[in-house]
């Protein structure tokens, strides 16, 4: 997985935060949402329509098969919001550093 130095950046804040925080769905959601689009990113038109989907149920079936939410997230809504938020992040970080 090759990540941009602001991409690393960013990952290795969330993962500070992560250890002195409880993990919350959002907060979740967005760290698995930017490891997903780092291991996904040849495919440009997936995760499109993952940043642009409208609703949590709507990322959650657009993703698929593909990546199940971590068991126990009680806020799917906020984990799903967060998992979009991510994947969107990586893709705006990407296009500003091509």
């Amino acid at each position: 997985m090759r990540l941009t130095a602001d991409a690393r950046e960013i990952a290795s804040l969330v993962a500070a935060t992560m250890s002195t925080t409880p993990r919350t769905p959002l907060s979740a959601g967005i760290q698995d949402g930017l490891g997903y689009a780092a291991a996904h990113r040849d495919d440009r038109s997936l995760l499109g329509r993952i940043a642009r989907a409208r609703t949590a149920a709507d990322v959650a079936a657009t993703v698929g098969a593909t990546f199940a939410a971590p068991d126990g997230i009680a806020g799917t809504v906020a984990y799903w919001s967060g998992f979009a938020h991510g994947v969107g992040g990586f893709l705006l970080e990407e296009r500003i550093h091509a």
